[in-house]
């Protein structure tokens, strides 16, 4: 299985994710997320989340915090997220994933500026929970991610 991936101009990649959360009553939502394989997990942005009406009062807050552009970040896990991608051939494909939902603490407007606007990222953990590689060639702005198998 083959799905395609977007390359933006600054050489970036990513894709465009239908989102369903059925214990969160998360129905459906077309999101971009990045993919980091610098980053070990796959996290939902606080814009992204705050879009999908994801009830954070449902969700385990991790104690680990994360400090970006000044502001502090916490983690929340969220179980069985539905992450579904158009394969080669058009069709979706579901992967089901425990992932992590992050929420800036503060509330002054330049932080929650900065909050809002990081973006959702696919990282490590969702390439190999299910069997993907990723495949990346810059000089050609092509890229996508491949089942293992084949």
């Amino acid at each position: 299985m083959k799905i395609p991936l977007e390359v933006n101009p600054d050489g970036l990649i990513y894709t465009t994710i239908i989102i369903k959360a059925p214990k969160y009553h998360v129905k459906h939502g077309l999101k971009d997320f990045y993919i980091d394989t610098g980053s070990p997990t796959t996290y939902i942005s606080e814009r992204h989340a705050q879009e999908l009406n994801v009830p954070f009062k449902c969700l385990t807050r991790k104690e680990d915090v994360m400090r970006i552009g000044g502001t502090n970040f916490f983690a929340h896990d969220m179980k069985r997220v539905h992450f579904g991608l158009k394969n080669d051939k058009e069709e979706i494909v579901y992967f089901v994933l425990d992932t992590q939902v992050v929420k800036g603490s503060k509330i002054k407007s330049k932080e929650r500026e900065i909050a809002l606007s990081l973006p959702s990222i696919i990282g490590n953990d969702f390439l190999i929970n299910n069997k993907l590689k990723l495949y990346h060639n810059p000089l050609k702005k092509e890229s996508y991610l491949l089942s293992v198998e084949e």
